[in-house]
C-alpha cells in the first residue's frame, strides 16, 4: 500500500496495528486498517490480529473495499466511523 502511494508521488504513513495491543483507545490513532483473510503469517508479527478483527465491527468500523489477493484470500480497506 506505501509502495504504491510513493509509485503515484504520495506519501501516506503506515504503521502494522497487529503489533499494538487492540483497545479501542489505541485503534483511534487510525482512520483505516487493511486486514486479509485467510492465514495471518508468523503469529509473532499478528499477535493481535484476531482480536482486532472482532473489535472493530462492534467499535463502529467498516469494510469501504476489498479486493481477492494472490493467496486466495481476500484484502479489507476498513474505516473509522466518523465522529
Amino acid at each position: 500500500l506505501q509502495l504504491e502511494a510513493v509509485r503515484r508521488g504520495r506519501s501516506i504513513p503506515v504503521r502494522r496495528a497487529g503489533w499494538i495491543p487492540p483497545p479501542a483507545p489505541e485503534l483511534r490513532r487510525f482512520d483505516f486498517l487493511v486486514a486479509k483473510t485467510g492465514a495471518q503469517g508468523i503469529s509473532f508479527t499478528t499477535e493481535w490480529s484476531g482480536e482486532i478483527a472482532r473489535v472493530l465491527p462492534r467499535a463502529g468500523w467498516s469494510v469501504v473495499g476489498s479486493w481477492p489477493l494472490p493467496d486466495g484470500s481476500e484484502g479489507k480497506l476498513v474505516a473509522r466511523p466518523s465522529p
